[in-house]
């Protein structure tokens, strides 16, 4: 087989698992009402046991499986974790007590952590990080990510209906098993350069570069602890962080409650707004790998970084300053706002794969790492503002009612998210105008 048609398959393989990825962490929102209904838990116990949990364990691990796939590659990491993930599901399904199912999305986190990292890591041995082909993979792997998002909505909502929750969760555990099998016989942990002499579109020198440019002393290697703390790299992590945070929360654990409870919509129509949002927020992630290629220079990337930031926070805006009664026109323009967003946490995975590093996946996995954590923290606050201004109100089946103000109270930790990714896209403007304003060959 060609080493290019190789790469590909390695590459689809890949980007299915973090599908499936993005799929399992938001699929807790269309079943949040029935998990505090079967296990008499309030907005605090479900967001931290079934939604921060899961994000917890992702987090920790991405360091770890950034090292693993650094030096081990990773076709062995990431079939591991298919399992493990393929676990996860089976245990949560059969969970009948708190302890069990906080162990399953712990132990779902865990073995989703390797898909994003694993993926980027894979672009970058088969397609190298300074070409157009790996940019435009980027966006279309966070592309495919998202439509993960949007089957997790009214598709699953309507499976979740006609099976239950549990035998859903048991059915698709056979996903991650069989793309485990896959991973292991489709990858290859060697460069595409070291599996065929053609060239690509991701020869990291052209034959003339090659043979005229003088052979340099070896330098000394980084140290990882240097290329951790590069302050370009924190704040990309910390701008993919805010821009992801309100993607997660709404599309994850609390946009179909709002929508249901305090914006007074029925349970379908909710969720199938909570579709329509991800499905805009799935095309803007596409417009990642277009938006570098054309703008090449970092100082317009850094504007337009803090341009989707400031859509993002206008949508968000209108969902706190208007919780209730406001028309189905006016909600489907937030979210729009809020949708559009989706661009931006594109563009800067493009940008944070490209940074030059000797610890390519350890850098990654920091960035993520970051980025996953914060919206496991900032998923707990939203739970915990939404309990302290619950009025006592409850469904027919026992899950807690939130009213309007508990979530404008709840929703400003999102608007305050938007706000620091803005912050962060203009400071990277400032912060070494020299470096930021040269062209680059992503």
């Amino acid at each position: 087989m060609p080493a290019l048609a190789v790469g590909f398959a390695a590459w689809a393989a890949c980007a299915a698992f973090y599908l499936f990825d993005i799929f399992i962490r938001l699929s807790i929102n269309v079943i949040t009402e029935q998990l505090q209904a079967d296990f008499n838990l309030d907005a605090t116990t479900v967001s931290a046991c079934f939604g921060s949990s899961f994000y917890i364990s992702y987090a920790i691990i991405q360091i770890p499986i950034g090292s693993l796939t650094d030096r081990f590659g990773p076709r062995r990491t990431l079939s591991a974790c298919c399992f493990l993930l393929c676990l996860g599901n089976i245990l949560f399904s059969v969970s009948h007590s708190l302890w069990l199912g906080t162990f399953a999305r712990l132990l779902g986190g865990v073995g989703a952590g390797a898909a994003w990292v694993g993926t980027m890591q894979v672009i970058n041995m088969q397609f190298g990080v300074h070409s157009v082909m790996a940019g435009n993979l980027v966006s279309i792997t966070n592309a495919l990510g998202a439509v993960g998002g949007l089957i997790s909505q009214a598709p699953f909502h309507f499976i979740c209906e006609y099976v239950g929750w549990r035998k859903a969760y048991l059915i698709l555990a056979v996903v991650p098993f069989c793309l485990s099998i896959a991973i292991y016989v489709l990858l290859n942990d060697r460069k595409r350069s070291q599996m065929s002499d053609q060239t690509g579109v991701c020869s990291d020198l052209s034959p003339s570069l090659a043979t005229s440019t003088p052979m340099l002393p070896p330098a000394a290697p980084p140290t990882w602890y240097s290329q951790l703390f590069r302050p370009q790299l924190v704040l990309l992590a910390f701008y993919a962080a805010g821009m992801d945070i309100p993607f997660e929360t709404l599309a994850g654990l609390w946009g179909e409650p709002y929508f249901h409870q305090s914006q007074g919509l029925s349970s379908t129509t909710a969720s199938g707004l909570s579709t329509m949002f991800v499905a805009v927020f799935s095309v803007c992630v596409m417009m990642g790998g277009p938006l570098c290629a054309r703008f090449r220079t970092m100082r317009i990337r850094c504007f337009i970084l803090a341009s989707l930031g400031v859509f993002g926070l206008v949508g968000m805006f209108v969902l706190i300053v208007f919780p209730q009664h406001l028309p189905l026109a006016a909600l489907v323009g937030a979210l729009l706002g809020v949708g559009f967003s989706g661009a931006g946490i594109s563009i800067v995975w493009i940008l944070i794969v490209a940074q030059p590093s000797a610890h390519h996946g350890l850098c990654n996995g920091a960035a993520n790492a970051t980025t996953i954590g914060l919206v496991a923290v900032t998923q707990a606050i939203v739970g915990a503002i939404l309990d302290a201004n619950w009025h006592g109100d409850r469904l027919s089946n026992g899950a807690r009612v939130y009213s309007p103000h508990a979530f404008r109270y709840a929703f400003v930790a999102l608007v305050a998210s938007f706000t620091i990714a803005i912050l962060c896209a203009l400071s990277l403007v400032f912060l070494n105008e020299k470096a930021l304003t040269r062209r680059i060959k992503i």
